[in-house]
């Protein structure tokens, strides 16, 4: 076992995202970020929402190697966020505070919140989808989640 020096745990609590997790290799049934892409999100965003978009791009660069730029609005970006009242998408028996949809295509990801804060447990569910499989990737599909206690 390695001996550390007191208060050293510190330094491993303070890393938000472990640098350099990025495995190559993707399966035909998974959608790849491509090394850089754009993360699209509604005008008028709360900062709810623009913290968990800025922290998921961090989280790429970080993690990935990806370079994730960051716009309002563009059709044609990679992963796009936005409301699911705003998509006209119905979230059905997942209909609930912080409840989230992502929808998995091979043109890219769509996250719908049922609330803002939803929106940010999609992103962040997306996080720990890519820190399992240590790679950009994300199985093709749909994907419903709802928290168990709120």
């Amino acid at each position: 076992m390695r001996k550390e020096n007191a208060y050293d745990f510190q330094k491993r609590l303070l890393v938000v995202h472990n640098p350099d997790l990025r495995n190559f290799n993707a399966k035909e049934d998974e959608y790849q970020l491509p090394d850089s892409i754009t993360v699209s999100m509604p005008s008028g965003a709360t900062i709810v929402v623009e913290t968990a978009v800025s922290d998921f791009a961090d989280y790429l660069k970080t993690s990935m190697g990806i370079t994730a730029q960051i716009a309002y609005d563009c059709p044609d970006a990679q992963i796009k966020v936005t409301s699911a009242a705003k998509a006209d998408i119905d979230l059905g028996e997942y209909t609930s505070y912080k409840a989230f949809r992502i929808d998995v295509t091979n043109a890219g990801i769509c996250v719908y919140g049922h609330d803002d804060k939803g929106i940010g447990q999609g992103l962040y569910y997306l996080e720990d989808l890519m820190c399992f499989e240590a790679a950009p990737v994300v199985k093709l599909g749909s994907i419903c989640k709802k928290p168990m206690f709120y």
